[in-house]
């Protein structure tokens, strides 16, 4: 090899800044995966129904990136150090589980969102957009029309707009992260439990790269000693492909009938086993319907300590079965709302009964959870401010000093505050909002510290959209007819500025998240930082203005046409907020709005139960309920009734196999088929993409 090429290779694997991982190489692979998953996305996103089933997961590029790597390496380990892929995982580019929420960048949510919500305000009723401030959206019929019916993007009139809210979204979540950062040890490197969030990525990484002792998995040699892992990539590969191949094939092949698996329907972006109809006599209530949609439950019970699972089943009893059967005796419900799959009740009756959420907002057990973590490491939070103060050098395991967070955490909170402010926002209002965003991605952050980013898809849409009516009604505020400038600028700065915070909590537990693979993988603490920073600076000046010009260009019709939700309500799509709009445009906004100053009582029980729970699991070692125990077994009966039986039939498997075979089993069979599950997830998604593209369908 000459000497010039060892030189150009030693610069692309050279640790940028002295920092280990952070590497050019890995930066130039993170922009191009970042460009294709951009790509893959919008196609989706505007011409067909928005949902992950149909995008290409990033876990696909992690996969195969890791394939490649290893083929083209001649000791079959990869040329690629597992800090590398630390960073890689950072960045946002690729990652491996249940749904891509760990990383950052190519979630393209944070500049879609408002480009949906401009898509649906803008064919409105002018009368509810035309009094919004002018800072906030153009106004010129004519700019309208383009943004509806698509053609070139004339940026000068959106400029100002476009800056505004880049610039609000990137100081948010910028300042998110720092607080984070204060709570970070106490949270995950204090956590009694594992840390299940990352160990599938973590441990496809290092079966791959045969470290720490590992074979690697993907050497051709070695395939016959991982025969579980294969079976898994087929499982994974089955059970999501019964799903997409029958819904896409109709699409692809005119004329091709739709089909389904005996016991299995395509409904809900998974199998459903369908028990329900054979059992609900015997016991009514959802939890013999069993949703073979693995994204969702198969991290909860893979990876979850056993008392959270016991906890879940515990609290699904209580929810589905004792509540009832007391409101039944009470004569506050009827039997016969149990019968179905749906049981309907849970709709009329549910936000008040279950306390860890309420209809279309956020419950008291969700709230509890930030407030108790910040109640329960106050000490902690002091002496941080007490090292910033006195200003002691950055501790080892740190990414900055405490100095540092302690400066920019304030700072850019209070540039957030006053940019609401700025945008119309009276101020009290601004506070709450910010207030709220760091409880509910201190919420998230404590939620991936337990097992995983599976309950993301369980509750990222349906809470996006929340806050404010009772506030605001508090404060004159609301409550005002529609059309006229309270309604109108509390509604929309509700359904846009907070939205996309609130998103961004689940990227946010995976923000320090990535610290962990950092201690993992071998990658330096401040590596893995910048690369999050990286990522959110690029998601703002560069994904985001693609993804608007995009939109622009193809029509913002065509988001309205993807989702089939017109105005007056109807099924949720994937953003809040257009669904927040429908009950807006349609006076409906007493069910969106709720909690702050006149919440259910069951909310209110709930956050002080939360509270109680906390500490209880924190201080004393045999008290195993866990508090996130009651929100996996609250949130599988609130949201998709089938979860309860996933997390039944996953957690039984689980247990009898901790008893049968013990650890070596569940270490030697059991994460190998878990790590090959979702693999073979992604693996359908990429055929169907490619095949859609081949047909001209995108």
């Amino acid at each position: 090899m000459s000497e010039e090429k060892v030189i150009i290779g030693r610069f692309w694997s050279r640790p940028l800044l002295g920092l280990t991982g952070l590497t050019p190489r890995i930066l130039v692979i993170a922009f191009i995966l970042w460009f294709i998953n951009i790509y893959m996305y919008l196609l989706f996103e505007t011409k067909y129904v928005s949902t992950s089933a149909y995008q290409i997961p990033a876990g696909i590029y992690l996969l195969f990136l890791l394939l490649i790597d290893c083929a083209l390496s001649r000791n079959r380990r990869g040329n690629l150090s597992g800090a590398e892929y630390a960073v890689l995982i950072s960045l946002g580019a690729v990652t491996l589980g249940p749904t891509a929420w760990i990383g950052n960048a190519w979630a393209t949510n944070f500049c879609i969102s408002p480009a949906s919500f401009l898509s649906y305000f803008y064919t409105a009723n002018p009368e509810y957009w035309n009094i919004v401030p002018s800072s906030w959206i153009p106004k010129d019929p004519a700019l309208i029309e383009a943004w509806i019916n698509g053609g070139p993007l004339d940026w000068g009139p959106w400029a100002a707009s476009f800056f505004l809210w880049s610039l609000y979204y990137l100081i948010t979540i910028i300042s998110i992260y720092f607080f984070q950062l204060l709570l970070r040890r106490p949270i995950i490197d204090i956590e009694r439990a594992p840390f299940p969030f990352a160990m599938n990525a973590i441990e496809l990484i290092k079966h791959a790269k045969a470290e720490e002792g590992r074979r690697s998995i993907f050497s051709p040699r070695n395939i016959p000693e991982f025969p579980m892992f294969w079976f898994g990539v087929f499982m994974g590969m089955f059970v999501i492909g019964s799903y997409t191949f029958s819904a896409w094939m109709p699409w692809i092949i005119r004329g091709w009938p739709e089909f389904n698996i005996p016991f299995l329907s395509s409904t809900g972006g998974g199998g459903w086993l369908y028990l329900d109809i054979y059992l609900r006599d015997v016991l009514p209530g959802p939890s013999w319907v069993f949703q073979f949609d693995w994204t969702r439950t198969w991290a909860i019970t893979a990876f979850a300590p056993m008392n959270v699972l016991y906890t879940a089943i515990i609290t699904m009893i209580v929810f589905q079965y004792i509540i009832p059967l007391v409101g039944v005796s009470l004569g506050v419900l009827d039997w016969s709302y149990r019968g179905g799959f749906w049981a309907s009740w849970y709709y009329q009756e549910q936000a008040q009964y279950g306390f860890a959420f309420d209809h279309y907002g956020i419950g008291g057990w969700l709230y509890g959870l930030g407030v108790a973590a910040i109640l329960f490491n106050w000490r902690h939070i002091i002496s941080t401010l007490k090292k910033a103060i006195r200003g002691e050098p950055r501790e080892a395991g740190e990414p900055w000093s405490w100095r540092t967070v302690w400066i920019v955490w304030p700072l850019t909170g209070i540039i957030s505050i006053g940019l609401m402010f700025a945008f119309g926002i009276p101020l009290i209002l601004a506070v709450t909002l910010y207030v709220q965003t760091l409880l509910l991605c201190l919420f998230a952050t404590i939620i991936f510290s337990k097992f995983g980013a599976s309950m993301a898809n369980n509750l990222r849409w349906s809470y996006a959209p929340v806050l404010i009516k009772d506030f605001g009604s508090a404060l004159g505020y609301w409550g005002n007819p529609p059309g006229t400038s309270a309604f109108t600028t509390v509604a929309f700065s509700n359904l846009t500025l907070n939205y996309v915070p609130w998103h961004y909590s689940w990227q946010s537990g995976g923000g320090l998240g990535v610290h962990k693979l950092s201690k993992e993988l071998g990658a330096d603490e401040r590596a893995v930082s910048l690369a999050l920073l990286i990522a959110m600076g690029a998601l703002f000046l560069i994904i985001g203005p693609i993804t608007f010009w995009w939109i622009h260009v193809t029509g913002g019709h065509q988001m309205i046409s993807a989702y089939g939700l017109g105005y007056d309500g109807g099924w949720g799509t994937r953003f809040g907020a257009s669904q927040a709009l429908s009950y807006m445009l349609n006076n409906r906004t007493e069910e969106l709005f709720t909690f702050i100053v006149n919440p259910y009582p069951a909310a209110i029980i709930g956050f002080i139960a939360c509270i109680i729970v906390y500490f209880m699991h924190a201080r004393f070692a045999w008290f195993f309920l866990d508090p996130l125990g009651i929100l996996i077994g609250g949130s599988a009966y609130y949201w998709w009734p089938s979860y309860g039986g996933s997390v039944l039939m996953m957690t039984a498997i689980r247990y009898l196999i901790m008893r049968i075979g013990g650890a070596r089993v569940y270490n030697k069979y059991w994460i190998p088929f878990t790590l090959g599950v979702f693999a073979g997830l992604v693996i359908p998604n990429l055929f169907v993409g490619i095949v859609l593209q081949i047909f001209g369908y995108l």
